[in-house]
């Protein structure tokens, strides 16, 4: 919070005006002298000028980090006032919430079976888990597996026999409580 700023007393206010009276070098501003001024930026040489301001008053200096961008955005009151309500940095929280999903949604689009549909590199190599229960190692689009391993380990050893330049991508297989149930129905 900023101080108050207190004005002189009428003592004080002589000292200063003797002061300022004094120094002939430095005299006090009239009317006319406040009216003939000019920006520094008129008077002084670009390159002059660039070198001593270095940044205008209130504006921020250069960015450590990626600038962010400002959006406007809708959301669900209950979402907001759950943000909201676990106190200062709760932008910043979302953001990082925002920055999860993204992975997983990449993590999500980069799985064979939502790259079924789409162009893909012929030498790209997908490993994916198949209903047998072992996992198949395929390229691009291509539905028939280059080969069939027990364990996913395996099956990405595979992949990255077959093609060394390039990582394969493998699908994540969550574990939910509708897998668990049907992997023990099977038992």
């Amino acid at each position: 919070m900023a101080k108050k700023v207190r004005q002189p007393t009428r003592a004080e206010d002589v000292e200063i005006n003797r002061g300022i009276a004094s120094d002939p070098e430095n005299p006090e501003w009239t009317n006319i002298d406040f009216a003939r001024a000019r920006p520094a930026k008129e008077v002084l040489p670009a390159g002059l000028y660039q070198a001593s301001v270095k940044r205008y008053r209130g504006q921020r200096g250069p960015q450590k980090k990626p600038v962010k961008k400002p959006v406007t955005l809708r959301l669900d009151p209950d979402i907001l006032a759950g943000y909201k309500a676990a106190g200062p940095g709760w932008q910043s929280r979302m953001n990082e919430a925002l920055r999860r999903a993204l992975i997983n949604l990449r993590d999500v689009s980069r799985s064979p079976s939502s790259n079924r549909g789409k162009m893909a590199d012929d030498k790209q190599l997908f490993v994916g888990k198949r209903k047998q229960g072992d996992c198949a190692v395929r390229k691009g689009n291509s539905k028939r597996p280059s080969a069939v391993e027990p364990t996913q380990a395996k099956a990405i050893r595979r992949a990255k026999e077959l093609n060394p330049n390039k990582p394969a991508l493998v699908e994540r297989v969550r574990k939910t409580k509708h897998h668990l149930a049907s992997r023990s129905s099977e038992m």
